[in-house]
């Protein structure tokens, strides 16, 4: 691996855990055993690497996204349950402190994250919601009521200012919020369909 993109996924398992803020490119030099110069040939300013960092992050999202839906097998149900499961794990990765500091320190790189987040969501999931119109899994309820309802709950429970505030561990807002979700916009075929299958674990 060569010294930028060595420097670029240091940085951004630093960042991610710790935030940017408190992160001095001397500790990065010092951790990475790196000169501070090879540092800034690559990146002249810290806030050139938080940049770096942050379009690093949302290529992966974006990638990590697109072979999760070309590998997932099953109905719209469970392609939009691994989408927002796969959004969950990330929440769980990143620390409150580097969204706290994106909002604070570089308002525009966290526009940039929650326009990318938003797309990937409304992008992939407006397709999967139809899918499942077509296959009599999801009510006949208009695409874009479905989605705000999503996006909304997605951005607004799933995030760690609100897990703190009401003391829910991820794991349980997550469950809360999908069941209410998903039961709200599944047929009586989808869900004579999962009864189906919850018989045949058991």
């Amino acid at each position: 691996m060569d010294d930028k993109n060595k420097i670029l996924l240091f940085a951004k398992d630093l960042f991610l855990k710790n935030g940017f803020y408190n992160t001095s490119m001397d500790e990065i030099s010092k951790e990475l055993r790196m000169s501070k110069k090879t540092i800034y040939k690559h990146f002249p300013t810290k806030m050139a690497l938080v940049e770096a960092v942050g379009q690093n992050f949302r290529d992966t999202v974006k990638g990590n996204v697109l072979k999760l839906l070309n590998e997932q097998t099953g109905s719209s149900l469970t392609k939009i349950k691994s989408i927002v499961r796969f959004f969950l794990d990330i929440s769980i990765k990143v620390d409150k402190r580097w969204i706290q500091d994106l909002q604070t320190h570089a308002p525009q790189h966290w526009e940039d994250l929650d326009k990318t987040r938003r797309e990937i969501i409304l992008g992939n999931l407006t397709k999967i919601i139809d899918e499942g119109k077509e296959e009599g899994l999801i009510r006949d309820i208009p695409t874009p009521i479905l989605m705000t309802i999503f996006l909304n709950a997605v951005t607004s429970i799933i995030n760690p200012e609100f897990l703190m505030n009401n003391n829910f561990s991820l794991n349980e807002a997550f469950n809360h919020t999908f069941n209410l979700l998903l039961n709200g916009i599944q047929t009586k075929k989808a869900k004579k369909l999962q009864q189906k299958a919850q018989k045949s674990e058991k």
